[in-house]
């Protein structure tokens, strides 16, 4: 499931859908879970393998065994193993799926901090704005959006924020601030289902 299917999901309202959401909700739980208990058991193993490189003799039975050799030989070569703050965000984003959202708000902030300079804080703002939304935690939902603006301003992310965006706004009956923000969304962004989305807001807004 692509970014703006997955992260699409997380925006609709309770209707007819709800059975086929739920579905989709489940099914990623036990994606999320596979690979989250998978990658620890390979990032826990390559741990171990290291240590034991680090603290073998220099030679056992007359083979040359040098640490740098060996850490070559257990060290993963197409780095498709998981770091440690991945497998942390995994948690997260399995929070935010079982509905846990004043958890994610407590924690994800202090994921954020810690890991400032990964991979993931693009992720990791949009969940937490979408997080807020959820409990109506508007304004702090508007500023973790207006990072991804400010930080990731082509982002297929940052286009779904905005769209997050314009939804609050709609809620507060800011209507022109909404309309600006769909316009924006259309005119600045060539993915096709978020600019197809902004237009069909756009068409209903109470202006």
């Amino acid at each position: 499931m692509g970014i703006y299917a997955f992260y699409l999901n997380f925006q609709i309202a309770f209707s007819g859908e709800v059975e086929m959401q739920a579905k989709i909700e489940q099914l990623e739980r036990q994606l999320l879970n596979e690979r989250t208990q998978k990658e620890l058991a390979q990032y826990e193993m390559e741990s171990f393998k290291q240590y034991v490189a680090m603290n073998l003799p220099d030679r056992i039975e007359g083979q040359s065994y040098s640490v740098r050799n060996i850490a070559s030989l257990v060290s993963p070569s197409d780095k498709q193993l998981l770091d440690k703050p991945k497998i942390e965000f995994n948690k997260m984003k399995e929070l935010y799926l079982e509905k846990k959202f004043e958890d994610v708000n407590a924690q994800l902030p202090l994921f954020i901090d810690k890991y400032n300079d990964s991979a993931y804080i693009l992720e990791a703002q949009f969940l937490l704005a979408n997080s807020y939304f959820r409990v109506q935690k508007y304004e702090r939902a508007l500023a973790a959006i207006r990072f991804l603006v400010a930080q990731y301003p082509e982002s297929e992310m940052t286009g779904l924020g905005l769209l997050l965006m314009g939804e609050i706004l709609e809620k507060q009956e800011r209507w022109d601030e909404a309309k600006e923000v769909y316009q924006s969304v259309d005119k600045n962004f060539k993915f096709p289902e978020i600019k197809k989305k902004a237009i069909e807001r756009m068409g209903k807004l109470k202006v």
